[in-house]
């Protein structure tokens, strides 16, 4: 199995820091790998900063244009 196959396999050392301490996340689409997979970048906020994210999330996007693009299926 390829490294990253076994990263996508098992991704909860990724997400359980932030689902332990309660804080809120959001996830975006960033690229693609060679192989067409799609990568994502996820900002971590305080506690009941969930609006500072999303306004974070909208800068994102309307300085990208990834969340537009999806792989060829």
């Amino acid at each position: 199995m390829e490294p990253l196959d076994e990263v996508l396999r098992f991704p909860l050392p990724f997400n359980s820091l932030a689902n332990l301490s309660g804080a809120p996340t959001i996830t975006l689409p960033c690229g693609f790998s060679e192989d067409r997979l799609p990568y994502t970048i996820q900002f971590v906020g305080n506690r009941l900063r969930e609006p500072l994210l999303c306004r974070i999330g909208h800068a994102y996007e309307e300085t990208t244009e990834w969340h537009k693009r999806h792989p060829a299926v």
